[in-house]
C-alpha cells in the first residue's frame, strides 16, 4: 500500500470529514498505464472516458473528422487496430512503447469506440505551440561569482523537447531529431508513423519533396525558442567570452523538435518525442528531459495523455523538468499540462530585478502561473528559478530574433559577441535553469534517482515569503542543491490541497507521511512551514493551514480556462500571453 493509500485508509475512519471532502480526495493512481476494469452494478464494463472537447466537436458536427489520442488499458493488439480501421479511423501515429494511438475518426464513431473493452481514454489531439549575470547570482550558479572546486565533468545528456536547437558555437548538440508528423511529407519519406527522424536528412528531404518547405526560416530551429532554452541549460559561453554561459556549460544536448517555425505542433508529436527518449534515451546517456511548453488543463492528471507520457519517463529514471506556464495574470489554477503531474518538477519564474545577490527586491514574475493545479489541486509550482530577461543564444535567422531586434545583445556590450544572443523572459527560461542544475547534480552524483533529485532541489531552495501556490518551495539554489544530502525511498509526489469545512480552512498532505520520512516534512520544504500553522496534523495525513488566501472558497471556483486546448510555449509571437503586437511591432510583456 503506497503512502496516499495509507492516508485514505486513515481518513475513511472519519465519516464526517470524508462526507465533506470526498470529491476532493478521491485518488486514482497516476503511475500505472493499466487500470483494472471498473464495473457498474449490473456487471457491464465501464465505457471509456471521452474528453469534453471531443464531446463538443461531436455535438457541433457528428460527421466531421476529429483528431483523437486513444489510450488503451493494455498494449493494443492486432484486433484492436482492426477495430480502429473498421470505424474509418486513419492512424496518424501508432506508438510502440506507450499504449496509445493517434488517429482521425468521424465524431459519430466516438461512442462506439468508447464501448470497446481495451480502450481507457479518448482525448483530443490538442494543437501545441512554444511556450544574465544577475540571474545566475540569484540562483547561485557555480562560476557566476564564486568558483566551486567541485564543478563536475559534465557528461549527462539533456533532451530539449521544443522547437529544435539551431546551430550555435556555444552548444554541444549530439543529435537532432524531428518528431513532427507532417502528413504527406512523412508518408513520402516512408517514415514509421510513431518515429522521429534525424533532422538534417529530414530538412533535405523536405526541400526535395515539398516546395512549401524550401524557404525555411532556419535549418534546425526556425523559432529560436529551443535554442535559447538549450543555451540556458548548457551553453559554454564561447561567443561571449563566458559572459552568457549556461548553468551546466558544455552539457551534451539532444534536440527533439515538436514545434514548427511559428511554435505550433500537435500533442501527439510531443508524445512521440517522449516515447523516443523512453526507447533510446539510455543508450545516449540522456538523464534529463526539459519541456518548456504546456497545454490547457481539460482533464485530470490521470486522464491527460501528455501527463501519462511524462510520468512514464519519470518512472523509467529520467528527471523531467516542466515550465509552469506564463498565465500568472489569470490568477490561481493557471499551471499548464504536463506541469500538473504530481511527479515532475514544475518550475515558475522569479524576477531578480537585475540586482544579483541582493535578494530583497526579488519577486514572483507577474506572468508566472499560479497553483494549485486545476481539477486535482496539487500544490504547484514546485520551485522558482530566474526567468525574466534571460540572455542566451539565438540562431542568426530565428523568428524571435527578427521580431525582437531591441532584445538582441550587440557587440557594443563589450563581451565580444557578434549579435548571437537574445534576451527573453518566461517560465521556459526558468525551467532551463533547473534542467541545468539537475545535469550538474547527476554529473556529481550519478546514482541519484528522479525523486531524490526533486526532493533535494525543494529542500535546498532559498526560502521566500509568500503564498506557496506562487513561490513553491522557493528559489532554486544551485550551490545548495549540489551540497544537499538525503535520499528518497518512495515517490516525491507534490502534495494535494483540500478545502475542509470541518477544519475551517485549507488542508495539505503532510509530506513527512506522503514521502514516508520525517526528514522531508513540509516545514523543511516550504518556507519553514509558512502556511502550516505550527505543523498541526489533521485527519491522519493532512496539515491545517490558515486558509486566509482561500476565503469564501474563491480559489475553488471552477471558472473556465483555455477551452480551446491550445498548447503554449513560453515565448511565441502572437499567441503566448507574454507577447503583444502593436503599431511598432511585437513586444514582450515581461517585468522590468
Amino acid at each position: 500500500m503506497d503512502s496516499r493509500s495509507k492516508t485514505m485508509s486513515a481518513l475513511a475512519k472519519k465519516p464526517a470529514f470524508v462526507a465533506t471532502l470526498f470529491l476532493l480526495i478521491a485518488l486514482i493512481p497516476v503511475t500505472s498505464w493499466s487500470q483494472s476494469r471498473a464495473r457498474s452494478g449490473n456487471g457491464r464494463a465501464r465505457r471509456a472516458h471521452i474528453s469534453k472537447n471531443l464531446r463538443r466537436a461531436q455535438q457541433d458536427n457528428s460527421q466531421a473528422m476529429v483528431d483523437v489520442i486513444v489510450t488503451f488499458k493494455n498494449k493494443p493488439s492486432q484486433a484492436d487496430r482492426r477495430l480502429l480501421r473498421r470505424f474509418s479511423g486513419k492512424t496518424r501515429r501508432d506508438f510502440g512503447k506507450m499504449p496509445m494511438v493517434a488517429l482521425s475518426v468521424p465524431a459519430s464513431a466516438l461512442d462506439r469506440l468508447a464501448a470497446h473493452d481495451n480502450i481507457e481514454l479518448l482525448t483530443e489531439d490538442a494543437a501545441v505551440s512554444a511556450a544574465s549575470m544577475s540571474a545566475k547570482q540569484t540562483a547561485r550558479i557555480p562560476g557566476s561569482a564564486q568558483n566551486y572546486d567541485y564543478l563536475p565533468q559534465l557528461d549527462v545528456g539533456v533532451a530539449i523537447v521544443d522547437s529544435g536547437i539551431g546551430e550555435h558555437p556555444d552548444l554541444d548538440v549530439r543529435l537532432r531529431l524531428d518528431c513532427r508528423r507532417l502528413s504527406e511529407t512523412m508518408e513520402e519519406l516512408n517514415v514509421a508513423s510513431s518515429g522521429c527522424v534525424e533532422a538534417q536528412s529530414f530538412e533535405k528531404s523536405l526541400e526535395l519533396t515539398r516546395t512549401a518547405y524550401i524557404e525555411r526560416k532556419s535549418r534546425f530551429d526556425g523559432l529560436g525558442h529551443g535554442t535559447h532554452v538549450s543555451g540556458i541549460v548548457g551553453g559554454n559561453g564561447d561567443m561571449s567570452n563566458g559572459a552568457f554561459s549556461g548553468v551546466a556549460p558544455s552539457s551534451p544536448l539532444y534536440s527533439l523538435r515538436v514545434l514548427d517555425d511559428h511554435g505550433r505542433g500537435q500533442e501527439s508529436d510531443v508524445i512521440a518525442a517522449l516515447e523516443w527518449i523512453l526507447l533510446y534515451g539510455d543508450e545516449h546517456d540522456i538523464r534529463v528531459v526539459n519541456l518548456s511548453l504546456g497545454k490547457a488543463v481539460l482533464e485530470s492528471a490521470d486522464k491527460d495523455p501528455l501527463v501519462l507520457a511524462v510520468n512514464a519517463l519519470w518512472e523509467a529514471g529520467f528527471v523531467v523538468v516542466v515550465s509552469a506556464g506564463n498565465h500568472g495574470e489569470g490568477g490561481h489554477f493557471t499551471i499548464t499540462s504536463p506541469g500538473i503531474s504530481p511527479h515532475v518538477i514544475t518550475v515558475g519564474s522569479v524576477t531578480d530585478s537585475g540586482t544579483g545577490f541582493d535578494f530583497s527586491d526579488d519577486y514572483v514574475s507577474t506572468y508566472s502561473s499560479r497553483g494549485p493545479t486545476m481539477i486535482d489541486h496539487y500544490l504547484k509550482p514546485d520551485l522558482l528559478a530566474p526567468g525574466n530577461r534571460f540572455v542566451a543564444p539565438i540562431p542568426n535567422d530565428a523568428v524571435l530574433r527578427k521580431l525582437l531586434p531591441e532584445r538582441v545583445i550587440p557587440c557594443s556590450t563589450g563581451f565580444g559577441c557578434p549579435g548571437e544572443y537574445l534576451e527573453l523572459s518566461g517560465t521556459s527560461m526558468a525551467a532551463g535553469v533547473v534542467s541545468g542544475t539537475v545535469a550538474l547534480m547527476l554529473s556529481r552524483e550519478a546514482a541519484l534517482d528522479p525523486d531524490t533529485v526533486k526532493a533535494r532541489l525543494m529542500r535546498s531552495a532559498r526560502k521566500v515569503d509568500g503564498d506557496p501556490t506562487m513561490v513553491g518551495a522557493g528559489v532554486v539554489d544551485v550551490h545548495a542543491a549540489l551540497s544537499e544530502e538525503g535520499w528518497m525511498m518512495t515517490s516525491a509526489l507534490s502534495p494535494k490541497l483540500i478545502r475542509s469545512d470541518e477544519a475551517d480552512g485549507i488542508l495539505i498532505e503532510d509530506t513527512s507521511l506522503l514521502w514516508e520520512d520525517e526528514e522531508w516534512s513540509a516545514a523543511y520544504l516550504w518556507s519553514n512551514g509558512y502556511l502550516w500553522s505550527n505543523g498541526y496534523l489533521w485527519s491522519n495525513g493532512y496539515l491545517w493551514s490558515n486558509g486566509y488566501l482561500w476565503s469564501n472558497g474563491y480559489l475553488w471556483s471552477n471558472g473556465y480556462l483555455w477551452s480551446n486546448g491550445y498548447l503554449w510555449s513560453n515565448a511565441v509571437d502572437g499567441v503566448a500571453p507574454l507577447f503583444s503586437e502593436g503599431p511598432e511591432g511585437v513586444s514582450i510583456n515581461d517585468d522590468p
